[in-house]
């Protein structure tokens, strides 16, 4: 894209969104001169919008979730989350369609449940079913990718899951999180594990004339930069994409109250911030790869007192849906709160929302995200030309048409 188009882009942009706009401008134009890859956009400048046969929505449906999960029209991809690599190599609870282990992982029960039936049947034509794979035992994780029968045993347990399973499975996602640096015989191990189950993945849909099956993996948001499981450049031959994990930049254990994914503010208000990230990927693998993860969640804190970003009690964190937000402002649950007084917020520096509220004499923080600053995601990932967005989770917005009228808005 040229810049030109870029500047045009931005000035309109300002003159609808104001400050805000003129915050968007200041701080991604920079970003977007810095992409390597921005010479291969000259042609295909984003003011049209995402619409592309090539652009995902991908969206993870995590098993305790499934009675509230919609499929929205805008999806592309049903990601089931998830079953579990055991340390030995096996998929826990799965044998064959006919054989399950009664006392496997929760995950692998509902594969076969009718709620993850009555998920799928709502899938159009255009709309796929992927499997999520994880790991998250740091011991648990060395074992496995650290030996060469485990791994042998695993693609033997992938092959035997997708000859048996009844459902049309289109991808694999593998998302192992582990924690903390990893050695150089960890991170040989999980390049390994990608190669292998390309290779699995490849021959399968050879042998059962498929079309390519698409094999994403999950990383953190920091992982361009630091030693973690993720050796990049390694592993991008093998994936079509990567599910950057672009959200817990605050916890429900963080010290003080803060948004999940900001997209500016990092330095001068917090470590890290989305848009920093989103630089040093782009500087490391093509940005049709690279899939941004947006959050449909928020956290909750009780804080020492009134401010947005205030100090947190320790303990008292935990996830506020987009559902919980939504009901928390209508005036039925109002009630609840002391006076009936929600104040909503903005923090700028973030461009995202929040709420302060008092209940029972205790003051309550939760930053969360809604359509405006979904908005200003996707329009990070219209001007970056990355590949798509990935959803966690379907079933926080409860079926609720406003996070993704927002989606739609940019297709």
């Amino acid at each position: 894209m040229k810049v030109w188009l870029f500047r045009i882009f931005a000035i309109v942009l300002m003159a609808f969104a104001g400050w805000g706009g003129w915050y968007w401008y200041t701080h991604i134009h920079n970003v977007f001169l810095l992409n390597p890859f921005a010479n291969s956009f000259d042609e295909t400048p984003p003011l049209s919008g995402l619409k592309s046969p090539d652009f995902l929505v991908y969206g993870f449906a995590p098993y305790w979730n499934l009675t509230k999960t919609v499929v929205q029209p805008e999806l592309t991809h049903l990601a089931y989350f998830s079953l579990v690599i055991t340390p030995e190599g096996d998929l826990d609870g799965i044998s064959n369609e006919e054989a399950v282990d009664p006392d496997g992982d929760t995950g692998s029960r509902r594969w076969r449940s009718e709620q993850l039936n009555t998920v799928v049947s709502q899938l159009q034509p255009h709309q796929k079913l992927t499997v999520t794979l994880t790991q998250f035992d740091k011991t648990g994780i060395e074992t496995f990718l650290t030996s060469p029968s485990a791994q042998a045993h695993f693609q033997e347990a992938l092959r035997n899951f997708l000859n048996t399973t009844t459902r049309s499975v289109a991808g694999v996602n593998i998302d192992i999180e582990y924690p903390g640096e990893a050695t150089d015989e960890v991170r040989q191990g999980y390049v390994t594990l990608v190669r292998n189950t390309r290779q699995t993945l490849d021959e399968y849909a050879q042998r059962a004339r498929k079309e390519k099956l698409n094999l994403s993996i999950s990383v953190y948001a920091n992982a361009a930069t630091r030693k973690l499981l993720w050796d990049l450049p390694a592993l991008i031959q093998d994936v079509d994409h990567v599910v950057v994990m672009a959200y817990d930049f605050h916890r429900p254990s963080s010290p003080v109250a803060g948004p999940v994914a900001p997209l500016f503010g990092a330095k001068q208000n917090w470590d890290n911030d989305v848009v920093l990230h989103m630089k040093e990927f782009l500087e490391l693998i093509p940005a049709s790869k690279v899939l941004l993860g947006v959050p449909f969640y928020g956290y909750e804190w009780e804080t020492t007192t009134g401010d947005a970003r205030s100090l947190v009690f320790p303990g008292t964190g935990a996830t506020a849906s987009y559902s919980r937000v939504r009901r928390l402002l209508t005036s039925t649950e109002s009630a609840e709160v002391a006076d009936g007084l929600i104040v909503q917020g903005w923090d700028e520096d973030a461009l995202s929302p929040y709420v302060i509220f008092t209940k029972d004499d205790r003051q309550h923080v939760i930053y969360y995200e809604d359509a405006r600053s979904l908005g200003y995601k996707l329009q990070l990932v219209k001007e970056l030309r990355l590949g798509g967005i990935a959803i966690w989770a379907l079933g926080y917005e409860d079926g609720s048409r406003e996070l993704w009228d927002a989606i739609a808005n940019e297709l």
